[in-house]
């Protein structure tokens, strides 16, 4: 039961991180076109 807790939360970190990722990815891009 908590290694299902810990999997599904681990799952939303991972989802989390990639959302990060490409607003930082996007950002660098609008700051390189300036």
């Amino acid at each position: 039961m908590v290694l299902v807790m810990v999997l599904l939360l681990a799952k939303q970190i991972i989802t989390l991180y990639h959302v990060v990722q490409k607003i930082l990815t996007k950002d660098q891009h609008t700051l390189d076109h300036e």
